[in-house]
């Protein structure tokens, strides 16, 4: 057995023999599609369709800044949704470079807030710091997680029944 595989368990394996995906790269998901997140929560919401928004979004220019820079999460959700045996030729090509994706992603994200301060003066330098160091954090996680490594590096291969 390679030595990056030693730790690991049966159960942390998926249908094929792929390691499953890093709580990482599930958080960042989350993270990088907070808007969407909140979108769906008061969508679905019968009795008041635009208080969660209202509630986490005072400002409706802020909601539509991070529904734009959450557009890089939604291409990570559908490369994830993506990888499997059959997936086309680019899914092969982007799925090991997702940690750039996200990077790039998160600093859109940083930016895009960034501009929102500056600019329109939504919110205060504390959430602004507050952003930008949960940015860092994320992006450090993504570095030195070997489990997110040994994701990038595999790709679901169909194996044959018995």
């Amino acid at each position: 057995m390679p030595e990056q595989y030693r730790h690991l368990l049966p159960s942390d394996f998926d249908r094929y023999d792929c390691v499953k995906i890093s709580k990482v790269f599930y958080f960042t998901l989350i993270y990088l599609l907070r808007a969407y997140i909140a979108w769906v929560m008061s969508v679905s919401n019968m009795q008041d369709r635009v208080g969660v928004i209202e509630f986490l979004y005072p400002d409706p220019q802020l909601f539509y800044l991070n529904l734009l820079s959450g557009m890089l999460g939604i291409f990570l959700l559908f490369l994830l949704s993506m990888r499997r045996p059959e997936a086309p030729r680019w899914v092969l090509w982007f799925w090991p470079k997702s940690r750039e994706v996200i990077v790039v992603a998160l600093c859109f994200d940083l930016l895009v807030s960034a501009y929102g301060y500056i600019t329109l003066a939504l919110f205060s330098a504390e959430y602004l710091a507050i952003q930008a160091t949960v940015t860092l954090l994320i992006i450090t996680f993504c570095y030195r997680s070997k489990r997110l490594s040994l994701n990038l590096a595999e790709f679901p291969i169909a194996i044959p029944e018995k």
